[in-house]
């Protein structure tokens, strides 16, 4: 048997052992009545499926753009983005130091 299907096994028995382990939870009391008051309901089995339209709300648009330009101003204004600019020269440089190299 492979190793990775001795861990599986290994993995599956153990897992077996915690869920033989662990206490099985009763439903609160009156659960079943209530669930069946629910489908005995008038109209409970005639429910319709709503569809969400696919593209947000205008306002909600706006929101999310406002909420994304915050972030990209606050970004820019706390010196993150001259690191990340510090970190793509550094990879330039150390790109063209191996170009260099293996000439």
């Amino acid at each position: 048997m492979s190793d990775k299907l001795r861990e599986d096994e290994l993995l599956n028995r153990y897992l077996n052992r915690l869920l033989d382990d662990m206490p099985v939870m009763e439903p609160s009391e009156g659960l079943t009545n209530r669930i069946m008051k629910r489908i005995a309901m008038p109209g409970a089995g005639n429910a319709t499926l709503v569809v969400q339209p696919s593209s947000p709300a205008p306002n909600r648009r706006w929101r999310n753009g406002a909420i994304a330009l915050a972030a990209t101003v606050l970004f820019i204004q706390s010196g993150l983005i001259h690191y990340v600019l510090r970190i793509q020269d550094g990879v330039t440089q150390l790109a063209d130091y191996i170009q260099q190299i293996t000439r």
